[in-house]
């Protein structure tokens, strides 16, 4: 949402096809628009951060699209990198790459990063898997500036206490809130019971319990609304292992 309005009138208005440098830098061009802005931007936070300068770039339009300041960019860096939600094959990041390398000398590096040629599935775990990531932009710039990447995973418990997460029903989803629990603490869960309902931005859904256990404390309330990802309950298990 921050990203779609300001309190600037100003700002909202902006020459037809005119593309915008959200980050300035030097060693890679990453373009994007619409949803894969934000990824664009943390995959370069996380890139500057081993110390590589990101330039990235949101189109704003793609007919027309700004191809003189995408030029200019992968002229300066020598490397683009298209990140978009449209399907792989014939998508607009093959037209960015075929006139960026149309334009320069031989020897700019390009990569797409895009939703495969595959329709979008409702279930959300999966959904994630097949639109473009952070974690995959992360990896393919870092290829294309002759880096390794390794991930540790995340844990999210602490002993027999685990954290539940509030999930969006859409990967545009970015808060959700509470209609009603059905669980409160002290009351004991199976694996697969349902603890809560809630309304995301584009649908009303459920969570149920992915372990068996007890719930040790509610940390929304009712009728309140959270963050997708944000803690909303924390469970005792059972069986730790």
């Amino acid at each position: 949402r921050e990203q779609t309005t300001s309190s600037d009138i100003a700002r909202h208005l902006a020459t037809v096809g005119r593309a915008r440098i959200v980050r300035p830098g030097s060693d890679l061009t990453i373009v994007a628009w619409g949803n894969t802005i934000a990824r664009a931007l943390a995959a370069a936070d996380m890139l500057s951060d081993q110390g590589k300068c990101c330039e990235v770039i949101d189109l704003r339009y793609i007919a027309p699209w700004d191809r003189q300041t995408v030029i200019r960019s992968v002229d300066k860096t020598g490397r683009l990198l298209v990140v978009h939600e449209d399907g792989h094959t014939c998508g607009m990041g093959a037209e960015i790459i075929a006139t960026v390398t149309e334009a320069l000398p031989p020897g700019i590096e390009c990569r797409r990063l895009t939703r495969p040629d595959t329709h979008i599935p409702c279930n959300f775990a999966n959904q994630l898997d097949v639109l473009p990531s952070i974690k995959a932009a992360v990896e393919i710039a870092a290829d294309m500036l002759g880096m390794a990447v390794s991930w540790e995973a995340g844990a999210n418990r602490c002993d027999e206490l685990v954290v539940i997460e509030a999930i969006g029903a859409s990967p545009s989803d970015e808060l959700v809130t509470i209609n009603a629990w059905h669980v409160g603490a002290g009351d004991r869960v199976e694996e697969g019971d349902l603890l809560v309902e809630y309304e995301a931005d584009k649908a009303v859904t459920e969570l149920l319990s992915p372990y068996r256990g007890v719930v040790d404390s509610v940390l929304v309330d009712a009728g309140a609304s959270a963050r997708v990802g944000a803690p909303l309950l924390t469970l005792r298990l059972d069986d730790p292992a």
